[in-house]
């Protein structure tokens, strides 16, 4: 219990409590002048992704399809598919 208060006392995302506890008891089996408390801050400054912060900030990699149809990653048009298509304004060109 004290080591889950501990992990959220350092912001640690809910998924990553267990893992971020093993590794803060790995470190203190090596130190033992180093506290929990101590222990957690050490691993989350090694591995910031179990934070809550930037990766709760990110878009999740399975968002990216969608960014083609809303035109967001389309291809450059060059100038005879311009031309082309200020004539004939009712085409669509993949």
């Amino acid at each position: 219990m004290e080591a889950k208060l501990a992990c959220y006392d350092a912001g640690v995302q809910k998924e990553s409590v267990e893992d971020v506890t093993a590794l803060a008891r790995s470190y203190m089996a090596a130190d033992e002048e180093l506290s929990l408390e101590e222990a957690v801050a050490k691993v989350v400054k090694k591995y910031p992704q179990f934070t809550k912060g930037k990766a709760d900030e990110e878009e999740p990699e399975g968002k990216n399809w969608g960014k083609r149809q809303k035109g967001k990653g389309g291809k450059e048009v060059d100038g005879v598919t311009k031309a082309f298509l200020k004539k004939n304004p009712g085409l669509k060109v993949d």
